[in-house]
């Protein structure tokens, strides 16, 4: 399995591809009432399983997001302490 970077361009152009199908059911949703379509039939069993995956997949991105940003917090206030620490002289700061 290859890692891809995200930024916050292309997690939107995902959210965006997920609305786009989520539309298309609420567009089918809506014709069947409109249409007095009580029930037809779709294979949805290869469909449920990749929505299940696609959630597993989206809360692991969620939780390592969570770890980078605590990471990066870290990284960057140690940077800022290093900056304000003023120096002591000589090598031993004494």
């Amino acid at each position: 399995m290859t890692l891809i970077s995200y930024d916050a361009d292309r997690l939107d152009a995902l959210a965006l591809r997920i609305l786009d199908v989520a539309a298309v059911l609420r567009r089918m949703s809506a014709h069947s009432r409109d249409h007095q379509i009580a029930q037809f039939k779709m294979h949805d069993k290869k469909a449920l399983e990749w929505l299940s995956q696609l959630e597993e997949w989206a809360q692991r991105g969620a939780g390592e997001l969570d770890v980078e940003i605590v990471r990066q917090k870290a990284q960057r206030r140690a940077e800022a302490d290093v900056e304000t620490t003023p120096s002591r002289g000589g090598p031993r700061g004494g």
